[in-house]
């Protein structure tokens, strides 16, 4: 009898050990959590002042609106975003260039005790895509990212889409028009033009991968996928100082698709 009133007292006793040891931990981690949740929601470390580096056209004050905007919200219900030490950085970095295009590539960086540091690299303007009078920025990887106003002159290259009709496509906001390497060729060769005097100012894309490059003088040149910017430059050079030479003012064209074997069309 004795025995079985000791081994009842003893699981009593481990019974209230365990029950102490679960309630001891279970308010130990009540305890680090709202002590978790009362430190990331101290107002000190929420992030209300973005500095912004690297900006030229996209506005600060827009960024800053995009940003505070992705901080809004918590995580697991109580514990806000915008604390310094929880900012969502990979999500920015990857939904703010989809969100404003002009954005190429931006980085961020948490500064004690409460701003949030926002350095961007914007996409350049190198050419205008359009669609009659509709016209978008092109950057250097014929990325279509801001809408532009139409530009009378030759202050950028405006290109038009007629591969699939005889009208341009329309412009379609945050995609690539064209292949790297065909874009990369179209504006190689339209910057020697430049440097020898006559000056680009609209690329039509043909179907069968045929390119129309208006010149400022009136008159186009006619080029293909195959051609090489330097070689196809020296006939072209070539054949304006001598077979054209004093009949330029009356060039329609010149079709430079097949070598040496230049062709050309007066009005």
């Amino acid at each position: 009898m004795a025995r079985k009133d000791y081994l009842a007292s003893s699981r009593k006793i481990r019974r209230k050990r365990l029950i102490l040891r679960v309630s001891f931990y279970a308010l130990a981690a009540i305890l680090f959590c709202a002590s978790a949740v009362a430190f990331f929601n101290i107002e000190y470390l929420k992030v209300d002042n973005v500095a912004v580096e690297g900006n030229k056209f996209v506005s600060e004050g827009e960024l800053n609106l995009a940003v505070l905007k992705k901080l809004e919200g918590n995580i697991f219900l109580f514990i806000p975003k915008s604390n310094v030490f929880l900012i969502p950085k990979k999500e920015i970095e990857k939904d703010l260039p989809a969100e404003i295009k002009r954005i190429k590539e931006i980085y961020l960086d948490g500064d004690l005790p409460d701003k949030l540091k926002v350095k961007i690299v914007e996409r350049e303007n190198k050419a205008l895509f359009c669609h009659e009078e509709d016209c978008a920025f092109i950057d250097e990887e014929a990325f279509v990212f801001e809408k532009a106003p139409y530009f009378s002159g030759a202050i950028f290259i405006k290109f038009f889409d007629e591969r699939g009709s005889a009208s341009s496509s329309p412009v379609v906001i945050g995609s690539y028009f064209l292949k790297q390497e065909e874009f990369d060729t179209l504006m190689s060769f339209s910057e020697l033009a430049a440097k020898n005097g006559f000056e680009v100012t609209e690329i039509y894309l043909k179907p069968e991968n045929i390119y129309e490059l208006a010149t400022k003088e009136g008159w186009k040149m006619v080029l293909n996928d195959r051609n090489e910017p330097e070689k196809t430059f020296a006939n072209l050079v070539t054949t304006l100082e001598s077979s054209v030479k004093e009949k330029r003012k009356n060039l329609d064209y010149i079709d430079l698709r097949f070598g040496n074997k230049i062709y050309f069309k007066y009005f």
